[in-house]
């Protein structure tokens, strides 16, 4: 006999077994259900496609900082695997490996930070593609909960936001619903942009980032520009000492319209999923 529990705490159960001449016997014992510790796992990649023609500069750093800001959040201990230029092939491979003791009530992030293009791929070395229902194919094999960050261009693809963040599928009067690709159940998603435009990469004194991961990194109190810590979780508006998905959102607005004030910025920050799910915590 299996049963889950619901909620933690001292139960009572009781089994009666009866046999074919209706002899029984009544056994109950208490047991007391814990809830599951949940174990972190994060797999950043940035891809700066280094020798080649569609070269960028700042997706390592970004995958530094991202590493740098998990590393100090005890709250939510992230065991941390970091690639720098892989194709997809090894992308795929990449999620299957550090993923792989996943289970259900675990967290499991996703950080991408590259080229993406119009059509909902993330681009791999070597002119590979991986589309967003292919990163999808490869997360759903994982239990428990998938944070998606994507730090490139047209990432609102992956979860359908048009720049007005809402679906660009129209809904026909007999209700047709929406394709899925990463908004749906047992997900958590940020993206840079919507799936009609761009993500900027910022340069300073030769020093190359994401405007999208300095959002969310400084959000958990690291300044990814200045590569320093600040004196506080500059996302944490409630001071609960965890970053939120609205958070951290707010986080990347902020960062958005500071930078806006110095640059054109047309990128815009969606999300899909709980927008009180801890992402991150001292």
């Amino acid at each position: 006999l299996t049963y889950t529990f619901d909620q933690p705490g001292d139960y009572r159960v009781r089994l009666t077994v009866t046999d074919d001449l209706t002899y029984s016997v009544t056994r109950s014992l208490i047991y007391t259900v814990v809830e599951k510790t949940p174990t972190y796992r994060a797999l950043l990649i940035g891809n700066i496609y280094d020798g080649e023609s569609s070269a960028l500069a700042g997706p390592d750093n970004d995958v530094a900082s991202m590493a740098e800001m998990l590393a100090n959040m005890p709250g939510t201990p992230y065991t941390i695997t970091s690639y720098v230029d892989i194709n997809t092939t090894e992308m795929k491979q990449a999620i299957a490996d550090t993923f792989s003791e996943a289970e259900d009530g675990d967290i499991s992030l996703f950080y991408y930070s590259g080229h993406g293009t119009s059509a909902g791929h993330l681009c791999g070395t070597g002119s590979t593609f991986l589309h967003a229902s292919e990163l999808k194919e490869c997360l759903d094999k994982i239990p428990g909960t998938k944070i998606v960050l994507l730090d490139c261009c047209y990432s609102g693809y992956a979860i359908e936001k048009s720049a007005t963040g809402f679906n660009d599928v129209v809904i026909m009067v007999f209700g047709s619903a929406s394709k899925e690709i990463l908004n749906t159940n047992g997900y958590v998603v940020l993206t840079a942009s919507s799936q009609a435009t761009t993500s900027s990469s910022l340069q300073s004194g030769g020093y190359a980032f994401g405007l999208f991961t300095y959002g969310l990194c400084y959000s958990g109190g690291y300044d990814h520009w200045g590569r320093e810590w600040l004196g506080s979780m500059a996302g944490d508006t409630n001071g609960d000492q965890a970053i939120s998905v609205g958070e951290a959102v707010a986080s990347v607005q902020n960062r958005e319209d500071y930078i806006a004030t110095m640059i054109a910025v047309t990128q815009q920050v969606q999300y899909y999923g709980d927008e009180n799910f801890i992402l991150w915590a001292k």
